[in-house]
This record gives C-alpha cells, sequence and structure tokens, in this order.
C-alpha cells in the first residue's frame, strides 16, 4: 500500500516528525509513504523518505500559483494510482489538496495537527473554509479533541496519538556528559531546555523572559536557556536577549535531524505556546524523564506522566518559582522512561493509524 502524504514542510517539527515516526513503524507492514512538497522548498527528512522507499513529487509554490499547484497536486495523484491522500492541516485555511484529492475521484484522509492560528488572513480563511470542510467528504483525524474540534466542529472524528520511538527519547548519561562538555556547561548548570520553531505561535521571546526570572530567582548565573531549533524570529531572541542582559546564557544549537540526545543535557523542558494542537516536544521530554513546565494553551492530553506542570503566560513569576527549584544533579535512575508502552510510543500505536487505511480502502 503507498499513501500520499500532503502537508509537510523543510522544517523537521511535529508534523514532519509525527508522519516520519509512522513511517518507519508501517514500512514493516508494506506501507510507505510517498511525499508531496507544496512548498517548492524542499522536505525534512527527504534522504530518509528515500531510503525508506518513499518517492518526492514538487507543485509549484501554493501560495504563489494556487491554481497551478492544485492541477498538479490531481495529476500526481491520478497518474500514479493513490488510492489513499493523507492531508496533513495546521489549519482549513489551504483546501487545495482536499479539492484536488477529490476530483481526482480518490480517499482523502484530513489531519488536524493545531487548536489555533494567527494572522488575519489566515484566520479568515480558516472561519471561511470550515464550513465548507464540513461539507466535504473525509476521513478526518486529530492530534488532540481539541485539535478535532476546533478544526472540524461538529463533524466526527478519530485522535490519533502523536506517538514517539519512546525507547529512543531514554535519558542517557553519556549523551548528557558529551553535549555538555560540546557546549562548556558545568555539571551543576540548571540547563532550561525548548525544542521547536522560533515563530508566533511557539512564543520564543518569552524563553528569554523565562530565562531572566530565573536568574533573578536564584541569585547566580548557572541558569542556561538551550534552544532547539530555528526559526524566522531567531534574530529577534537574539536581540532581546542583549536587552534583558542574559545573551551569554543562551545556547542555539539550530536545527538537529536527531533531538533525542539533547533532551539528556537538559535539566527541564519549557514550552510556553500561545497556542498548540498537540506538543509532541513535550512527550519526547516525558519520555526522557524531564519535568515540564508549559503554557496553559497547551493540551492537558499530554500530560502523560504527571511530570507536567501548567502555567499561565501572564504570572511569569510562577515560572521562575517553579523552575528555580528544579534539581541539576540527576541520575539515571531519577529519570524515568514513563513513555514505554502507553499509546505514545509507536509500538502500541501504530496500528490505529494503520486500521484507519485498511477500513478506508475496503469503504471506498
Amino acid at each position: 500500500m503507498r499513501v500520499l502524504q500532503i502537508g509537510l514542510s523543510n522544517f523537521p517539527g511535529g508534523i514532519e516528525a509525527f508522519v516520519m515516526t509512522y513511517f518507519r513503524q508501517l514500512v514493516n507492514r508494506g506501507v510507505v509513504f510517498d511525499f508531496v512538497d507544496i512548498y517548492g522548498d524542499g522536505i525534512a527528512f527527504e534522504n530518509e523518505i528515500k531510503s525508506l522507499g518513499g518517492k518526492i513529487y514538487y507543485t509549484p509554490n501554493y501560495k504563489k500559483h494556487p491554481i497551478k499547484a492544485e492541477k498538479k497536486m490531481e495529476e500526481i495523484i491520478k497518474e500514479n494510482g493513490y488510492q489513499i491522500v493523507h492531508i496533513n492541516m495546521l489549519s482549513a485555511a489551504n483546501l487545495l489538496p482536499l479539492k484536488a484529492t477529490k476530483r481526482a475521484g480518490k480517499i482523502a484522509v484530513v489531519h488536524a495537527h493545531n487548536n489555533n492560528t494567527h494572522g488575519i488572513v489566515r484566520s479568515f480563511m480558516h472561519k471561511y473554509n470550515s464550513k465548507r470542510l464540513k461539507k466535504m467528504d473525509a476521513v478526518c483525524l486529530a492530534c488532540s479533541k481539541d485539535s478535532g474540534k476546533w478544526m472540524f466542529q461538529n463533524k466526527d472524528f478519530q485522535v490519533i496519538p502523536n506517538a514517539i520511538s519512546a525507547e529512543k527519547f531514554s535519558f542517557s548519561q553519556d549523551s548528557r556528559l558529551f553535549i555538555r562538555n560540546q557546549l562548556g556547561l558545568s555539571t551543576d548548570d540548571l540547563v532550561i531546555g525548548f525544542c521547536g520553531r522560533l515563530d508566533k505561535q511557539k512564543n520564543p521571546l518569552y524563553l528569554i523572559n523565562i530565562l531572566h526570572e530565573v536568574k533573578i530567582k536564584r541569585s547566580d548565573s548557572k541558569a542556561k536557556l538551550l534552544i532547539v531549533g530555528d526559526g524566522e524570529l531567531k534574530q529577534d531572541v537574539i536581540d532581546y536577549a542583549i536587552k534583558m542582559g542574559v545573551k551569554e546564557d543562551v545556547i542555539f544549537a539550530g536545527i538537529q535531524r536527531n533531538v533525542a540526545p539533547w533532551y539528556s543535557a537538559m535539566d527541564c523542558f519549557v514550552l510556553p505556546s500561545v497556542y498548540e494542537g498537540f506538543g509532541i516536544v513535550c512527550i519526547e521530554a516525558q519520555a526522557c524523564g524531564l519535568p515540564c513546565f508549559v503554557s496553559t494553551a497547551v493540551s492537558a492530553e499530554v500530560n502523560i506522566t504527571d511530570n507536567v506542570k501548567y502555567l499561565p503566560l501572564d504570572n511569569l513569576s510562577a515560572w521562575g518559582d517553579n523552575i528555580s527549584n528544579v534539581r541539576t544533579s540527576k541520575k539515571v535512575e531519577e529519570r524515568n522512561n514513563n513513555v514505554l508502552n502507553t499509546q505514545y510510543d509507536i509500538d502500541k500505536s501504530a496500528s490505529q493509524l494503520y486500521e484507519v487505511y485498511i477500513k478506508a480502502m475496503t469503504q471506498q
């Protein structure tokens, strides 16, 4: 079975991680994912996709050339005989892949990966297209209940866990020592970690506020901020760190194709998003045994180990108080992987998506 995946970008973020985790697992069941690049600047994990037997197709940038992009998607679907097209959506603002799939007469699996959006135009288009989406025939999936309700409103949907390869993210003392040594960090430095895109949704300037507040609470220079990722607001984060006087304590690790070892170098994980469909990075952090501090905008469904604390963005002092009390001396036995064998472990959850595909094929 070959499934066409649409909606991935060239940044290895949450959607990309989700799709690739399931691809690695389902390929053993004879399911191969092929991909369409609708942005025109490549897709994350291209080399691995090809090594797993996947193909990558390209359309004109859908934002600049919507008609040409939609037509090309329809051609790709028809000419290559795809029966199922899995459309990964952050909002309903772009329905071109769904329209192309329906015109090609194939099964559309629409997957909601967010519970809000930003920008006047995008917000308007989401609200307008949501009404059209309700009337279109599709298999509806979501990363969380909140995302499904936001995207599909009263339409039925199924939650597919944003599962990870849990064993891969288990705490490693060797990785901790290696990365900390590489970054010039001492064993008693308190490393506050973040993984993700530096964009408006992730609220990266607030990371600087958190670091600044923790340093005030602790009255020392041992607190550090480790940012794994990149994005359009990186320079804004740098400028704000300089303004707040903490630039020397912020480490930009950039995009890491394998983020697992980096969690071991952290002492806690923070996710101050202004909205969040799910937050798969929080599952990864919990698998590494990290205490997680997240905004109240993050789905309650990510708290699967009771190691997640929800904090309001309008109470910076609460962030500082909680993070200041984190212990830096973590032993392996204190960093248990409580994600193993839960529904968020890919070994347990891969069958759910497989069954969605099989059911869709039999009902066509």
